[in-house]
């Protein structure tokens, strides 16, 4: 049974993730954009190999519902190490986690951060065959994971 739900976890993260990177709207992001994590250990990771890496993909989608900010990092185990150290930082500011593990190793993450001036936080990892998908989410809706899987 509780494999089921892992799965079910790491099925929605993935599918959460590939929609944001996929959706038309997605502008590129750039070194001067408002979206701030700041605060956040993930920010390193985005300023790491955000802006020069072969291999990395990276976007920002911003609306009146919710603010993405997603990078996609293709066959770089120093930065799939790099930022699952910097996730378990920010762990300790999270209200909820979830973790899902194939062969004994992080597959999928999931934490929902503290409020902060009204906005529900997520961070959002997924490693599948040598992707790595790290993904913040910010939104006035509490619901916004379950809206944007309905959308997608």
């Amino acid at each position: 049974m509780k494999t089921n739900i892992n799965i079910k976890i790491s099925l929605i993260i993935l599918l959460v993730c590939i929609g944001f990177m996929t959706q038309a709207q997605t502008d590129v992001w750039k070194r001067s954009d408002n979206v701030s994590v700041s605060g956040l250990e993930i920010e390193k990771v985005f300023n790491k190999y955000g802006f020069s890496e072969e291999g990395v993909d990276m976007a920002l989608t911003q609306n009146e519902k919710y603010i993405y900010r997603g990078i996609m990092i293709e066959n770089n185990p120093e930065a799939e190490k790099f930022a699952i150290s910097c996730i378990e930082k920010d762990k300790a500011k999270a209200k909820s986690v979830k973790e899902v593990f194939s062969g004994g190793k992080i597959s999928t993450i999931y934490l929902k951060l503290e409020e902060k001036d009204d906005l529900h936080r997520f961070i959002l990892f997924n490693k599948n065959k040598g992707m790595v998908t790290l993904v913040y989410i910010e939104s006035n809706n509490k619901d916004i994971l379950k809206i944007i899987l309905k959308k997608n």
